[in-house]
């Protein structure tokens, strides 16, 4: 399928990522740190909090009891896959235009309240829309393994761990069907779901302790935005693809770099109690 590069009525959009360009919508390539375009501030902003907190990971895991330093390695696997994720999306790698489902990015043949046609604010001339496919190949990886250190903490069996990543597998395939795809959305979406709440149903139940619970529930609570945001953003377009960014960007942090200093600040307080040999049982 051509890009809408390749079409004569392709115009140069500030905030909208160009393909044979920058990601900021310039004509040339490039990646300055010092940029302040509305795409790459974020971006390295987000590529820098996952870099850092790799960093801090990893040097907490040098110092870690033998038995605790599987949660680092996981979270720190975590935040390293997503720094390489933002760096290549700040490089405009793994952004890519998308064709709305009837060349029509949701409605443009809804008329506006100055009589002029519906056009999506994320959209090239309302037929295409950019999509950082590289978010889902992070997700993909990331939240299993975050999901992987929650079952670590909640000392859970090792099939009992294997279910819950496979449910989370199947939710980001969908979600990523979805955007790919967006004549089929809905019953992406709609399994996507399913998938997702199977998941939490058998996180709530496994028997975590205190610590397990608090950083359980702030997680599922911070992902539960993320349907949301799908609807927002890859569904209906409703806001610009710098905002859509910038709330990928904060819920990103919040929940890797956030829960995941939570998830491993936490283990030297429950290991006095309950004993570092606790810790999980795969």
């Amino acid at each position: 399928m051509p890009t809408p590069a390749a079409d004569a009525g392709w115009k140069v959009v500030h905030g909208l990522p160009n393909v044979d360009g920058s990601v900021d919508g310039g004509k040339d390539h490039g990646m300055s740190f010092f940029g302040t375009g509305p795409l790459s501030l974020p971006l390295t902003l987000g590529f820098l909090c996952m870099l850092l907190t790799t960093v801090f990971f990893y040097a907490k895991s040098l110092t870690a009891p033998k038995e605790a330093k599987k949660f680092y390695y996981v979270s720190l696997s975590v935040t390293g896959i997503a720094t390489v994720a933002y760096l290549c999306m700040r490089a405009n790698i793994g952004v890519s235009y998308v064709e709305c489902a009837g060349h029509d990015c949701l409605d443009g043949h809804s008329v506006g309240h100055d009589g002029k046609t519906y056009v999506a604010k994320q959209s090239h001339g309302g037929m295409a829309y950019p999509l950082f496919w590289m978010r889902y190949v992070d997700w993909f990886f990331t939240t299993p393994f975050f999901l992987l250190d929650l079952c670590l903490l909640a000392n859970a069996c090792p099939w009992e761990t294997f279910f819950v990543m496979l449910l989370n597998a199947i939710c980001i395939t969908c979600g990523a069907i979805g955007a790919l795809k967006p004549s089929v959305n809905v019953p992406m979406f709609i399994l996507g779901m399913l998938t997702f709440a199977g998941f939490i149903q058998r996180l709530l139940v496994l028997p975590g302790g205190a610590h397990y619970q608090m950083v359980m529930k702030l997680t599922m609570g911070i992902w539960c935005a993320y349907p949301i945001m799908f609807v927002v953003c890859e569904m209906t377009h409703l806001v610009t693809t710098p905002v859509e960014v910038w709330m990928y960007c904060v819920l990103d942090v919040a929940a890797k770099c956030g829960c995941g200093f939570l998830l491993v600040s936490g283990h030297e307080k429950e290991s006095k109690s309950a004993g570092v040999g606790q810790y999980g049982a795969v």
